[in-house]
């Protein structure tokens, strides 16, 4: 049960929902505008402030999600959101009830930066907010095309990247808006997963961004891909090719509406991952917006002032495998085109990750080996070289694997520690949309509900104290250069030093490496 609240802030009144379900009060206000809507002379142009309003707002409702591609498979629970509206650009504020200032944690969403919204379910920040005494901050931001497409246009510029400059806009915002709340504007951690920590590192390069926040979380988010400007190029040709615009003259642009930027998003999809992959949506280097990618701006030190925490599942890419198995043969051929490697060097990679596997006491099918190879190419190595980076530059780093597993998939595959499963952990939000069933939390719910406990106090405590350790986690070491010690997050949790340094050698045998 909750009872409706009424707060006074700088923008207006703002009436919003109080719950007591984790033995205190916690008010929640939904779909706050940060950003007036980007349509006609806003679309494809960065955020422009929204202000405040008269009377009293309400937030009791669920945020609108921002315009975006559906019909996909669905993955993991929960998708598609319930509602879309181009006014949505907005943030959903959890607040304990009276003290404070408390520290901040602005969540970030993910959905491969094309789909997704604030007000899934699964992100509900209420017990995250009572069982750490935090603010929560939960954001929509731009998507797909509408987000991630550069569009050149008449001045022989561009507009880019207008996804991650709502981000900035959003921090913005809760740097200037947050004390209403409760919330301190001094002590800003920023935490998403898959593209949502993609995002917090395309931040962290971004000008934009710099000065809004004090530390990061970064759950599953791969720094390897940032768009060249080549691939953006050939991507906005395509989309404006299927919006029937030849030049991106500003009354042209100022004319589409979202409904068509989507669909015809849609209908070119086939072209776009010809040219970058399954992710043809994502920041792009721009030098107003990005001038760097996230892995040199880390090199570079840019952002040792932000204290940074960064993991991966162990088994990342299984969420996205085909299907249940394999042919030893065909295996071979897709990992030598995959690695670009001769037969010799492809069978001496498929033989060290067999043994790898087998050492860890884990099954050795050829489907096992192919998963393995590429999850830890597409997430395990960009991870390393992210924690390499920061912690070399001086940063204060804390690396960490997750290693819960989620029931397997109807057609019998093994999912194990897969991409999102540790989305549920992070809110303790099990008992919505099947997320109990996916990740097993029905069968195992003292297991499951420790674990999340765990990860709750790990970032509650980093968001305090700068430190991830807490009594019911122990101590959480710091990453270092040459030790790489990480925390294991799963039914057993405890630090161990290099965890991954098989694999790292049997892909730097084929000449995979994080400093690459």
């Amino acid at each position: 049960m909750s009872e409706r609240v009424t707060l006074s802030t700088p923008l207006g009144a703002l009436v919003g929902n109080r719950s007591r379900s984790y033995g205190r009060a916690i008010d929640r206000f939904a779909g706050i505008p940060y950003a007036l809507a980007p349509v006609g002379a806003r679309r494809f142009r960065a955020p422009v402030p929204a202000g405040g309003w008269t009377g009293e707002r309400d937030a009791t409702q669920p945020a609108a999600a921002q315009p975006q591609v559906t019909g996909g498979p669905e993955l993991v629970p929960g998708l598609p959101p319930a509602r879309f509206d181009d006014d949505s650009l907005t943030v959903t504020v959890w607040a304990p009830d009276g003290g404070g200032p408390h520290p901040v944690l602005v969540w970030i969403h993910g959905g491969s930066f094309m789909i997704g919204a604030s007000s899934l379910p699964a992100y509900d920040a209420e017990r995250l907010a009572a069982d750490g005494d935090v603010v929560v901050v939960a954001m929509n931001y731009r998507l797909g095309a509408l987000g991630f497409m550069t569009v050149p246009h008449d001045d022989a510029d561009t507009w880019a990247n207008c996804g991650l400059l709502d981000q900035a806009l959003a921090l913005r915002w809760v740097r200037d808006h947050v004390g209403a709340f409760g919330g301190d504007p001094a002590n800003v951690t920023v935490f998403g997963e898959s593209a949502g920590g993609g995002s917090i590192l395309h931040l962290l390069a971004s000008p934009a961004a710099r000065g809004l926040f004090d530390r990061a979380i970064v759950q599953s988010g791969s720094t390897g891909r940032t768009l060249s400007t080549e691939q953006a190029d050939a991507i906005a040709r395509v989309v404006l090719d299927e919006l029937g615009i030849a030049r991106a003259t500003p009354d042209a642009i100022d004319a589409v509406t979202s409904e068509a930027v989507v669909a015809a998003q849609t209908r070119a999809a086939a072209k776009l991952f010809g040219i970058a992959g399954l992710l043809p949506f994502h920041p792009a280097l721009d030098p107003e917006t990005l001038p760097v990618t996230p892995i040199a701006a880390l090199r570079a030190g840019d952002a040792r002032g932000i204290d940074l925490v960064l993991g991966v599942t162990t088994d990342e890419m299984r969420l996205f495998l085909e299907g249940p198995s394999i042919e030893p043969e065909r295996l071979h051929k897709r990992v030598r085109r995959y690695f670009d490697l001769d037969d010799d060097a492809t069978t001496s990679l498929l033989d060290s990750y067999r043994a790898v596997l087998r050492d860890a006491g884990e099954t050795a099918e050829p489907i096992d080996v192919w998963a393995a190879l590429y999850s830890d190419r597409e997430m395990l190595v960009p991870s390393i070289a992210a924690l390499d980076a920061h912690a070399t530059s001086g940063g204060r780093t804390f690396g960490y694997r997750f290693e819960w597993h989620a029931r397997p998939r109807a057609d019998g595959l093994e999912l194990r520690a897969c991409h999102g499963v540790d989305i549920p952990f992070t809110f303790a939000t099990f008992g919505v949309e099947g997320w109990d069933a996916f990740v097993g939390a029905d069968t195992d719910p003292d297991g499951a509900h420790a674990l999340s406990a765990a990860l709750r106090g790990a970032w509650c405590a980093f968001a305090r104290t700068t430190d991830p350790s807490h009594e019911g986690l122990g101590t959480w070491p710091g990453y270092r250069d040459g030790q790489r010690s990480m925390m294991r997050l799963g039914p057993w949790q405890g630090a161990e030093d290099d965890p991954v340094a098989d694999r790292l050698a049997a892909l730097a045998a084929a000449g995979v490496t994080p400093a690459a």
